[in-house]
């Protein structure tokens, strides 16, 4: 009887393992295929009226786009027949590259003030922000292997793996003027974090002051700043809240993909 168990257990073990090394979560690919699909329809809806003036193709921006998404799937198919392990690998050094093409930003002539994109001869160019996004990716999960998911719930636990993601951001707001993705890298970071720890309570607690400082903002920049001492972002602000006032200006894009 010992030696039946034994094999039952030892056939279940490898029943467990087999899945394990073939699991594929099919829900994560249909969410990104349909933020893709959601994203195509959006772009087509937004440049196919300029498309036809420019180009005499209302899809030509959706064209194209769609060439860039279908490589990307090829990519992305690629990535995950390479073992999750190599990634560790490439962590410290991913880090440091995405820090040298913000770096190398310095040398680009700034474009409306800021400076984000690399360009590499008259067709080849890209924002560092997006390598920055993959780095702090594989970066932030390798610190999070590291401290371990209890040590995650302590101050200095949760604040080491916010320490790179803080770097680039900081390095994307003051060198090239984009806060957007600054913001991102941040969100990333803390996404991250709050998947890898159990405790939950600190996530609500800073949600919920995140939120609160996104309302003071917005109060403010409605009611009480002064327009013509305000910024280009707090302009988008206004945009976003009224883009009827700004139809024939920078509204005109919220409004064709509304």
């Amino acid at each position: 009887k010992k030696d039946v168990m034994k094999n039952n257990t030892s056939k279940k073990d490898r029943a467990l393992q087999g899945l394990k090394q073939n699991f594929n979560d099919y829900s994560l690919l249909f969410i990104v295929l349909f933020l893709l699909a959601f994203g195509l329809v959006l772009l087509y809806s937004t440049t196919s009226y300029r498309a036809l003036i420019d180009y005499e193709d209302s899809g030509y921006y959706l064209k194209r786009q769609l060439a860039f998404t279908a490589g990307g799937l090829v990519l992305m198919g690629l990535i995950t027949v390479i073992p999750y392990r190599f990634w560790r690998f490439l962590s410290i050094p991913a880090f440091l590259v995405a820090i040298g093409l913000i770096l190398l930003t310095l040398r680009e002539d700034p474009v409306n003030g800021a400076r984000r994109w690399l360009h590499f001869g008259s067709k080849i160019s890209f924002q560092p922000s997006e390598a920055a996004k993959v780095a702090i990716i594989i970066f932030t999960a390798f610190l999070i292997e590291i401290i371990g998911r209890r040590r995650l719930q302590t101050i200095w636990g949760f604040l080491l793996p916010m320490v790179p993601a803080v770097i680039i951001a900081i390095l994307l707001w003051k060198l090239t003027n984009n806060l957007s993705s600054a913001l991102i890298i941040l969100a990333i970071a803390f996404g991250m974090i709050f998947v890898a720890c159990p405790d939950y309570k600190r996530f609500v607690a800073l949600a919920v002051a995140g939120v609160v400082g996104c309302i003071a903002g917005v109060t403010y920049i409605v009611r009480m700043a002064d327009p013509a001492k305000m910024g280009f972002r707090s302009d988008r602000v206004l945009v976003w809240l009224d883009p009827q006032s700004y139809a024939g200006d920078t509204g005109y894009q919220t409004l064709q993909a509304l």
